[in-house]
């Protein structure tokens, strides 16, 4: 994407629209793949570039607040 404003030029990269799943609660939702058995095979096997991942680091016990949240969205 790309954005011009006057002399101003702002390139975006790596911008996908779509679905957006939000999940929270319990602590065995936090299981890593890569525990799983078998899961060289999948992590290796996976073929969909466009799944993205974002994990909240829990600091905040305040629910629906969150404008200071830390995180790094994943390919």
């Amino acid at each position: 994407m790309t954005i011009e404003i006057l002399n101003e030029k702002i390139v975006l990269t790596n911008i996908l629209v779509g679905e957006v799943w939000l999940c929270s609660g319990q602590s065995n939702m936090q299981f890593p793949l890569k525990r799983m058995n078998g899961a060289r095979e999948v992590i290796n096997s996976a073929t969909n570039s466009n799944i993205r991942f974002i994990s909240i680091y829990k600091f905040n016990s305040k629910p629906y607040e969150c404008d200071n949240c830390i995180g790094q969205w994943r390919e």
